[in-house]
């Protein structure tokens, strides 16, 4: 659900784009990336932990 609505919000943000500065928007891009690749750690972590713990 998360991530449907980063999607929407990143659709907004190319609508924005041509009335938004690009530096506003270059901070805006570096944000939402910084949260997928946060998320994306943190999945890959919950996922690997998951595995040793079934494995004993």
């Amino acid at each position: 659900m998360v991530l449907l609505a980063l999607l929407v919000l990143s659709a907004t943000l190319w609508g924005a784009a041509s009335y938004v500065s690009p530096p506003v928007l270059a901070v805006a891009c570096v944000v939402i990336g910084a949260w997928l690749l946060v998320f994306a750690v943190r999945e890959r972590l919950a996922r690997t932990g998951r595995r040793t713990v079934r494995g004993v």
